[in-house]
């Protein structure tokens, strides 16, 4: 059984949600439903967004995304089901490091950081 699969246990009833979505803080304006990972596309509806379970739990997805999260997935036209849950935590890392450091970073500082760069 993959991580997925395991982490069903933690939504499956209505108590579990409540709790999911109180841990990661998701508002109760945002709707969730469970979707098992090979029924993504065909469970999709209009309108809706797909974003993987693990990205909250080891990834530490916040809803509203973060502008460096939402800019990076519109500059490279990616949904959140094509990141790895790693590169939330990456984006949100650089988001805090702007909030409490005041900085500037954007987007394309992540970019150009994990570009390959020739050595001078």
């Amino acid at each position: 059984m993959g991580k997925v699969g395991k982490f069903r246990c933690l939504v499956e009833f209505e108590e579990g949600m409540r709790s999911f979505r109180s841990k990661y803080r998701i508002p109760s304006t945002v709707g969730m439903r469970y979707v098992a990972q090979g029924e993504w596309a065909g469970a999709r509806r209009t309108g809706e967004v797909i974003i993987p379970m693990i990205v909250f739990i080891e990834g530490g997805m916040t809803i509203p995304m973060g502008i460096i999260t939402r800019n990076y997935f519109r500059f490279f036209s990616l949904s959140p089901t094509q990141c790895a849950p790693n590169m939330f935590r990456v984006l949100g890392s650089i988001e805090a490091l702007n909030e409490r450091m005041d900085l500037n970073l954007t987007h394309h500082d992540v970019n150009w950081v994990y570009n390959l760069h020739h050595l001078k």
